[in-house]
C-alpha cells in the first residue's frame, strides 16, 4: 500500500436515526434529497481556480453510504485543495436549499484508495469524522494543517475563503486539530 497525504472530507445528515425512527418516509425523502444534491454539486458546477483558466472539478471524488458522504483527492496540491473545499462548500449550500442538514469535516493526512476494491481508509478519514461529530453545530470544520494552507488559496471574488471561527464544541469531546470554519 503506497503511502499518500490527501484531502478527505467528512459529511454526516443530521437526525437521520431519529427520521428513521419516526418515519421510515421521511428519512427515505431527506436521503433522496441528499443525493440530489449531491448530484447538483456534480451536474451544475465547473470550479475555475481563482486568477487562471484552470478547472478543478475533477480533482475531488465522492463516496456515499447511507447518510454519509465522503469527499477526498488523489493528490495534495494547492488545486485539490480549492477542489475539496470549494466542493464542500457546494454540498453543504445544496443541501441546505433541500432542508438537509448537514455537519463535516475536512482533514489533511494519510488516505489509502483501492478504486477496485471500493476501500478506503486512513488518518485523514478519522480526522475528518471526529472534526465533524466534534462541532455543535450545523457547518464544515477543517483540521490545522489545512487552515495553515489557507494563504496558499487565491481569493474568491476578493473575500477569504476560510474563516477562523470559535467553535461551539459537544461538551463531551475535545477538538485535537483546531476550530476553523469554512465558508
Amino acid at each position: 500500500m503506497k503511502k499518500s497525504n490527501r484531502y478527505v472530507a467528512h459529511f454526516d445528515m443530521l437526525g437521520m436515526t431519529s427520521a428513521i425512527q419516526r418515519n421510515t418516509d421521511e428519512a427515505w425523502g431527506a436521503l433522496s434529497d441528499l443525493r440530489q444534491s449531491e448530484k447538483n454539486v456534480v451536474n451544475r458546477y465547473r470550479i475555475k481556480l481563482p486568477n487562471s483558466d484552470t478547472f478543478v472539478d475533477n480533482r475531488a471524488y465522492y463516496k456515499r453510504f447511507s447518510d454519509t458522504i465522503i469527499l477526498f483527492t488523489l493528490d495534495d496540491q494547492i488545486e485539490d485543495l480549492y477542489a475539496i473545499l470549494f466542493k464542500s462548500a457546494l454540498l453543504f449550500c445544496e443541501s441546505l436549499k433541500k432542508c438537509v442538514p448537514l455537519r463535516g469535516g475536512i482533514a489533511y493526512g494519510e488516505f489509502f484508495i483501492n478504486f477496485d476494491l471500493d476501500m478506503f481508509l486512513g488518518k485523514a478519514l478519522i480526522d475528518a469524522h471526529d472534526l465533524g461529530e466534534t462541532a455543535q453545530w450545523l457547518g464544515v470544520v477543517i483540521d490545522d494543517a489545512i487552515y495553515q494552507k489557507r494563504n496558499l488559496i487565491p481569493d474568491h471574488q476578493n473575500q477569504p475563503f476560510v474563516v477562523k471561527w470559535d467553535l461551539p464544541i459537544k461538551s463531551d469531546k475535545e477538538i485535537k486539530k483546531g476550530n476553523t470554519l469554512v465558508l
